[in-house]
């Protein structure tokens, strides 16, 4: 049986970014297969970025989990693998794979970029089994809703290995803290950084941060505006900053 896979971007497992499914460092390892690849992801476990299943559960299930995929950081989702990681197969993977295809096209606004495909893999038995896998990368094009089994739309996001509802504004706010913080949020950050940890803080404004820090004021308050929602510092527009990790 050859791998069958619909348009999509080729799956990088996230190790452009240095992580597993599970959002843990690895390296990249571009001597191995694909399909050494889907075991090693398997064998890591159940997380933020991996999703396993004996069969496919309810479109809405799905479609709850490769929302969440999009809505957050990209993820796995495989079907035809115990949550233990015994690999058990799918008796009828192009149906299946019909079926994955089905809920990206319809249970989900906007449709996420995705790649399915049929990976046979040795299940540790000396015989190859059919696994329906489902890569599903972090989205530009937020929110992404799942519809459910009562035709209401929700917006799901992953914690650890699970998929939860959530609002618009914890997904913007999971985006903004995670993101990479640019030349002029780390300068900011460093100066506030460096008034939380004096023993006397003074008091802050805009005019000073930005003497401080050699920014213009319109670049200071955008600095700042990204640095509060991504929940890095606090108390900004009381006078009081504090960085919120120290």
């Amino acid at each position: 049986m050859a791998p069958s896979s619909t348009a999509g971007p080729a799956p990088d497992f996230g190790e452009r970014r240095g992580e597993q499914p599970d959002g843990s460092p690895c390296g990249p390892r571009p001597d191995l297969a694909l399909g050494q690849e889907v075991r090693n992801r398997i064998a890591s476990g159940e997380g933020r970025r991996l999703e396993l299943k004996r069969g496919l559960p309810t479109h809405g299930k799905v479609a709850r989990t490769l929302g969440a995929f999009a809505n957050g950081v990209g993820g796995l989702f495989v079907v035809g693998a115990e949550d233990d990681l015994t690999l058990v197969g799918v008796p009828d993977p192009g149906a299946t794979l019909a079926e994955l295809a089905t809920v990206l096209r319809d249970d989900l606004r906007p449709t996420p970029r995705a790649r399915t495909w049929i990976e046979l893999v040795p299940n540790g038995s000396g015989r190859d089994v059919a696994l329906v896998l489902a890569w599903v990368p972090r989205s530009e094009h937020l929110p992404h809703r799942a519809r459910q089994s009562d035709g209401q739309w929700e917006i799901c996001e992953r914690l650890a290995a699970s998929t939860r509802r959530c609002e618009p504004s914890a997904l913007e706010a999971e985006r903004a803290r995670t993101a990479p913080l640019d030349a002029d949020e780390q300068r900011v950050l460093a100066w506030i950084e460096r008034c939380t940890r004096a023993a006397r803080p003074a008091r802050t404004t805009t005019a000073r941060v930005a003497r401080a820090t050699g920014l213009a004021r319109s670049r200071l308050r955008r600095a700042l505006h990204r640095l509060e929602a991504g929940g890095w510092i606090f108390g900004w527009g009381a006078g009081d900053v504090r960085r919120r990790s120290c």
